[in-house]
């Protein structure tokens, strides 16, 4: 077993999808299962810095798998190909990382028991045989987030793809009028989420109208271009002229300084007869790109004429170009 097959789940990023269309995605869903009255499930998930999220999950193991006995249970007696951990105990979430809301697929399977608290910690380290795994896989309940009623505790989740809320900060990113958000996300139900996303699309949406907020495409687009034209000065910068370039300059200041050295056009490199004059010309370097004209070029990308050199790993007199 690879270690990536526990960790491999990835936080759909803030610029692949707008957050709009995240929340209206899990408002449909409440709405179509007919979750408003439901508690919500938590999930306690550290790593995510946006206030809503796709998540992409990807691994046939988890952490607890580590847990050879946990292990063997839900992958041979569950049977759950891809497992998601969530509970209805907003405590037992936060042991696990930042609490979220938990928002599983309609379609995704949903197992419980209501005499295990914790799969992990239930089954414990020690050796079991097969009579205790059929006895608790017996215990256990599939059902699908719209009929999941009356369970505490525990719930895995057999999804390849989920969405996780931060409540309190989504909530808390804008003021209406039209809505007053829970001041803590235990005990909340599904409902309360949803009253929540439509005044956040509602308020989001408003900003765009009025032009006090660019729509998510527009802002996307902008970084791409920027994103675009970074790489095309990389390349000018990387370039054997630009690079022959900062070498002329380096040699220029060298003999400008009077700076004894002995010259590699090979690998672009000055070698020094001490490493004292080698300290002494970075140091003089540094100096000179301190200066007022010079600090001005270094903040263009698109300049390749300013000082720079590196030591060599290998050669303690030895100095490169960049």
């Amino acid at each position: 077993m690879n270690f990536k097959d526990y960790i491999n789940e990835k936080i759909l990023d803030r610029w692949d999808k707008d957050s709009l269309e995240i929340a209206q995605e899990i408002i449909n869903i409440i709405k179509s299962e007919k979750l408003e009255k439901q508690k919500v499930l938590y999930r306690g998930f550290s790593g995510m810095t946006t206030e809503m999220a796709l998540i992409t999950n990807d691994r046939t193991s988890f952490y607890g798998a580590l847990n050879k006995g946990a292990y063997n249970f839900v992958k041979n007696y569950l049977k759950i190909k891809n497992p998601t951990f969530a509970t209805t105990d907003y405590m037992q979430a936060s042991m696990f990382g930042s609490v979220k809301i938990f928002i599983p697929n309609k379609k995704d399977i949903l197992l419980y028991s209501d005499k295990v608290n914790d799969v992990m910690a239930d089954i414990g380290f020690d050796d079991k045989d097969e009579k205790y795994f059929d006895e608790l896989l017996a215990s256990y309940n599939k059902t699908t987030i719209k009929n999941l009623k009356g369970h505490e505790g525990e719930v895995i989740c057999d999804t390849k793809e989920y969405y996780l809320v931060d409540y309190l900060t989504t909530a808390n990113s804008f003021k209406s009028k039209f809505f007053e958000p829970k001041k803590t996300i235990d005990n909340l139900t599904y409902g309360d989420v949803a009253e929540m996303l439509k005044s956040y699309i509602s308020y989001n949406k408003f900003l765009i109208k009025v032009g006090r907020q660019r729509p998510f495409e527009v802002v996307k687009k902008e970084l791409e271009d920027n994103s675009n034209k970074m790489e095309k000065l990389r390349k000018i910068r990387m370039s054997d002229n630009s690079k022959k370039i900062r070498y002329k300059v380096l040699l220029d200041f060298l003999d400008k300084e009077g700076i004894d050295y002995t010259k590699d056009e090979d690998d672009r490199s000055v070698s020094f007869k001490t490493q004292v004059l080698l300290k002494k010309v970075l140091k003089m370097i540094d100096k000179e790109n301190e200066k007022p004209d010079m600090v001005s070029k270094l903040r263009d990308i698109s300049q390749v004429d300013y000082l720079g050199a590196y030591r060599d790993g290998k050669d303690k007199k030895k100095i490169h170009s960049y």
